[in-house]
């Protein structure tokens, strides 16, 4: 991973162990059990159900939990999950769960777990002041950046330049039909970042374009599991002795399904976002088909793509005059807007980062192939 990455990822930790005062509330939480546990009755108990759903509903609603899939992979690297957000209310509600009869179990479990948190949270703290200290890379977006990150499993590309060329080569080509989809330049992506725990690459990118990504990206997500719901019962109807002819005609839709889908959403982004020539309409709708078609077959390969932008800035009080306060009202109104899209955006392509795959590809898809796939 690189540096700066992890530095942005450390650094959310700490402001969220800061913001939320999470400490503070797990001690609360084990001083309510102790309460209960030494002194049992009715007004205790509820005192401690009260810590406890005050614990849940933080950890439920902290930032980390809504981390993009690359931001995910250095939580998980740096053992940070189980101690951060639901990672860390699913161990606390397990223990709670498991000693419901014996609460002083319950509690020795809690006071272990207290100790591990706060020695975590004592190393993320000192971590990050080292890093301000040693004045590193902070690789975070700006208000109104947007980026999308993408990470290439090494085997895919048989971990050579040659086949990470021809996989960026193509991923460059189909993010040109979405520049152009929103009436951008048709340029080459620039890179903002590269790591190489996977091939990951960083690439800067327009809020219009990234939204327009991030909603295909969901749309993906769901054509995705809608088959792996398919295919499981097909595989269940195997499974009761059901006559391979007879789930044929599931089999035959599994095939035209996902290629109906991509056809159908190729028609829908470009009526919603393409306002250019007629003449050119047609050729667009059959490249973003294609282009479609690529980052679903990479996708259900294994390949993260994520779509990510910062907040805007929030306009400053209004002035005294009259014509002040109505500029300001425009640009609370534009600043609201543009956090919709901000809102939109991060929510949609955090989509793979709900995605459980199956084993095996399952969309079948057509798409061109690498040198690589040609070669094995």
């Amino acid at each position: 991973m690189r540096v700066g990455k992890l530095y942005a990822a450390i650094d959310l930790i700490a402001e969220e162990f800061s913001e939320y005062e999470i400490e503070q509330k797990l001690t609360q939480l084990q001083s309510a059990l102790n309460t209960s546990v030494t002194s049992p009755n009715e007004q205790n108990t509820q005192a401690f159900r009260g810590s406890y759903a005050e614990v849940g509903k933080v950890l439920e609603s902290c930032d980390t939990n809504n981390a993009t899939p690359t931001q995910r992979r250095i939580l998980d690297e740096i053992g940070a999950t189980q101690y951060i957000g639901k990672g860390l209310w699913e161990k606390i509600s397990t223990i709670i769960a498991d000693n419901n009869i014996t609460p002083a179990n319950a509690l020795q479990e809690i006071i272990t777990l207290n100790k591990e948190v706060h020695s975590f949270h004592e190393s993320v703290a000192k971590l990050n002041k080292e890093f301000e200290n040693l004045d590193l890379e902070y690789d975070e977006l700006e208000s109104g950046e947007a980026e999308i990150g993408i990470a290439i499993p090494p085997e895919m590309v048989k971990s050579n330049l040659d086949g990470l060329k021809e996989e960026i080569r193509e991923f460059d080509r189909i993010f040109k039909v979405f520049r152009e989809l929103k009436g951008e330049s048709v340029e080459s992506s620039k890179i903002r970042s590269i790591s190489s725990s996977d091939f990951q690459l960083f690439l800067e990118s327009a809020p219009v374009v990234a939204a327009v990504i991030a909603a295909a990206i969901e749309r993906i997500v769901a054509i995705y599991k809608n088959l792996l719901e398919i295919k499981k019962l097909r595989e269940n109807l195997a499974k009761q002795k059901v006559p391979k002819e007879a789930t044929k005609g599931i089999e035959d839709h599994e095939k035209q399904v996902v290629n109906k889908e991509l056809e159908e959403l190729a028609k829908s982004l470009i009526k919603e976002n393409y306002k250019g020539d007629d003449g050119r309409k047609n050729e667009l709708k059959n490249a973003l088909k294609m282009a479609l078609g690529f980052l679903a077959d990479r996708i259900d390969r294994g390949v993260l793509v994520e779509v990510r932008v910062a907040e805007p800035e929030k306009p400053e009080e209004a002035e005294e005059s009259e014509e002040g306060k109505k500029a300001t009202t425009r640009e609370i109104k534009a600043y609201e807007k543009q956090k919709q899209l901000a809102e939109n955006i991060n929510r949609q392509g955090r989509s793979l980062a709900r995605l459980e795959r199956g084993s095996k590809p399952i969309l079948l898809l057509s798409s061109k192939k690498s040198k690589q796939d040609k070669e094995k």
